[in-house]
């Protein structure tokens, strides 16, 4: 090899190190946790965000269950990590209004008694299709081919009642907000798979609502983290850009946040390839900064943890979607994390060694 090409590949290699993630040390140890339903649909097990409250294990899909599968619920499963959970009922967070139904809820978050979920806030763009002509397949790829949704745009605050539907607290759109900031406004009508704006995260952290983007991922990996009030009412839109952080994820998206124990003070980063990229799942703590560097600091990086590959022959499409902490047992600490797939409903115990 020439020496200036040398030279050039070392200088690249300490440039990525300092821009990326810190190497694994922390080992992961995943196990089986059962989650019974049965005779469950393809859309129930479509988990995209979990939380554990008063005992239950509470998901949410990001799929339409209940009375002609439009309706948008959280399902409530009782029992233990050891012998697994088995579903008890269904209480509604949301009913479509109109002929839209993608109301999409990606994440859920619990505060106490009180859970928060939200939606995409995305837009979407219709796949290719080898049976359709031509002329169709170029038109799904023009402006032509995106569309919105409102139902995508919800966040709920709300409390499980036992009965058929939750009772709802506050509700909000953080819609306005996104179109007026500064960065995000530039990705708000960008289908979500094209790096888009793509909310997956949510967790209540340090007094705050932490609202964690699977896209847009920005140059030099920067991955936007909006912190809001947990008074949903307090939320306006603002084009001061100073409610949003920054953290770097070595190029992946948000999948989901989880507050840990509260001696750690830390959230729990699930992440993943934001689009199609051939990248692994995996697990960071970080601090819950902002991490962009400036006024002489560099930028920090949050503490990577373990990573999640997913087996080659994976024929119901499992991928981790939703992160919660269960409890630290000598020294161990047990999230339990949810998969998006067919059915049946896939759940594991997630053990940082």
């Amino acid at each position: 090899m020439p020496i200036l090409l040398r030279w050039s590949v070392t200088q690249a290699v300490v440039a990525a190190l300092l821009i990326s993630p810190a190497r694994a040390e922390t080992q992961c140890l995943r196990q089986p946790l059962a989650l019974h339903f049965e005779n469950a649909s393809d859309n129930r097990s479509e988990l995209s965000g979990v939380a554990l409250a008063g005992g239950k294990l509470i998901a949410v899909s990001n799929e339409g269950l209940g009375d002609h599968e439009r309706s948008f619920v959280a399902q409530v499963f009782e029992g233990n990590p050891e012998t697994g959970y088995s579903h008890s009922h269904d209480e509604v967070i949301h009913e479509p209004d109109g002929d839209c139904k993608e109301a999409d809820f990606e994440a859920l978050a619990q505060d106490g008694e009180t859970l928060f979920a939200i939606g995409s806030h995305s837009y979407d763009r219709k796949k290719q299709n080898e049976n359709k002509p031509h002329e169709e397949n170029f038109r799904r790829l023009t402006a032509a081919g995106i569309s919105a949704c409102k139902a995508r745009d919800k966040l709920r605050k709300f409390r499980l009642t036992g009965g058929e539907n939750v009772e709802t607290l506050q509700k909000t759109s953080l819609r306005g907000m996104i179109d007026a900031h500064p960065v995000l406004q530039r990705f708000a009508d960008i289908p979500d798979k094209e790096n888009g704006v793509d909310i997956e995260g949510l967790a209540v952290f340090a007094g705050s609502l932490y609202v964690g983007f699977r896209g847009p991922v920005l140059r030099e990996n920067y991955v936007p983290v909006l912190r809001l009030p947990t008074d949903l009412d307090q939320i306006a839109p603002t084009d001061r850009g100073d409610d949003v952080l920054f953290v770097n994820l070595g190029g992946r998206g948000i999948r989901d946040l989880a507050p840990g124990p509260s001696d750690k003070n830390a959230l729990y980063v699930l992440a993943g390839p934001n689009g199609d990229e051939k990248q692994s799942f995996a697990v960071f703590r970080w601090d819950g900064k902002d991490q962009l560097g400036g006024d002489g600091h560099k930028p920090g990086s949050p503490e990577l943890l373990c990573e999640i590959e997913l087996p080659k022959d994976n024929p119901k499409g499992y991928k981790p979607e939703g992160l919660a902490y269960l409890d630290t047992r000598g020294g161990e600490m047990r999230f339990v994390l949810v998969y998006d797939g067919k059915a049946p409903l896939k759940a594991e115990l997630l053990t940082l060694k």
